[in-house]
């Protein structure tokens, strides 16, 4: 019997897997990067970028705590 061909312990082509994570990495810098460009051209370079580093941390300690304190919303059953 023909062994599967998996890439990096996953069942998945490679083929699959490397456009999969290189369209997650395009979009991120796409998406990213005009957030980015348009701050910017508002406020200055400098001062955009703490604006995009501050709503991306703030974002991520939402999500974070979403995800944290979620399980213990659902009780212990």
């Amino acid at each position: 019997m023909e062994e599967a061909k998996s890439c990096l312990g996953f069942a998945i082509d490679c083929d699959t897997l490397w456009k999969g994570a290189g369209v997650t990495v395009m979009a991120f810098i796409i998406f990213v990067g005009s957030v980015y460009v348009l701050l910017s051209a508002i406020l200055g370079r400098y001062m955009g970028f703490l604006v995009l580093v501050v709503a991306f941390s703030g974002w991520m300690v939402i999500q974070s705590s979403l995800w944290l304190f979620g399980f213990w919303s659902q009780g212990l059953e």
